[in-house]
């Protein structure tokens, strides 16, 4: 669900009201083939062109890789949800099992220090 600005309500999604929409940030599988192991932009690019560009439901979650620190600011100025970190070349963390390097944060609405080392 989204607001007036485009801000995601996730209470109303929650509560069923209103129309929902989903943003495509990582491909895991596709046709039976398991692409966790593989490079986070090499499944976003077979992610991309999945999605047809003129769907307003299923939208699909650009890359951004410049100062994460200051979009995370921005995101926290706009009061948006949060969002998901994750280095570009690496595989899908859940799919590395413990103790591994990989890993997957997602923050909004949140500050800390932890998360400020994620986003350095």
């Amino acid at each position: 669900m989204l607001d007036e600005k485009g801000r995601s309500k996730f209470f109303d999604l929650v509560a069923h009201r209103g129309e929902p929409h989903y943003y495509a940030f990582d491909l895991l599988w596709l046709n039976g083939i398991d692409l966790r192991s593989g490079p986070l932009l090499d499944r976003k690019q077979r992610l991309h062109r999945l999605i047809p560009a003129n769907d307003s439901h299923l939208l699909y979650v650009e890359h951004l890789d410049d100062d994460g620190a200051r979009f995370f600011e921005l995101v926290c100025e706009q009061d948006l949800e949060g969002i998901i970190c994750e280095p570009k070349t690496s595989p899908y963390p859940y799919y590395l099992g413990k103790g591994q390097e990989s890993q997957l944060l997602a923050g909004g609405r949140t500050s800390g220090d932890v998360l400020s080392s994620m986003l350095d």
